[in-house]
């Protein structure tokens, strides 16, 4: 896994060719192509939730990359997670709580 923060760049890739995803046609490079987006992992997370709103019932598959390196959604939340819990702490620290 490659070394996540709450700073690094994730790549975003999507397909919705049905070759892509083991399916019958003509398969793309689609995971060395551009981006789609390349954002933090909060925001990559978020722009995963509006592409499945947007895609309805459409068939789809995603790639994510963080310094060529593939990850995972859970690998971006555990990021997010681990900043919201620091970010936590240091609040009741402050408030003198912890």
């Amino acid at each position: 896994m490659a070394e996540i923060t709450t700073r690094s760049k994730i790549a975003i890739r999507y397909t919705t060719n049905p070759a892509n995803m083991g399916y019958d046609g003509v398969a793309t490079d689609w995971k060395n192509a551009r981006p789609d987006n390349v954002t933090s992992p909060a925001k990559a997370l978020d722009y995963l939730a509006n592409l499945r709103r947007e895609m309805g019932g459409t068939y789809y598959a995603v790639h994510l990359s963080c310094g060529g390196v593939e990850v995972s959604r859970d690998d971006l939340s555990e990021v997010v997670q681990h900043a919201e819990d620091m970010r936590e702490m240091r609040r009741m620290k402050l408030a003198g709580r912890w």
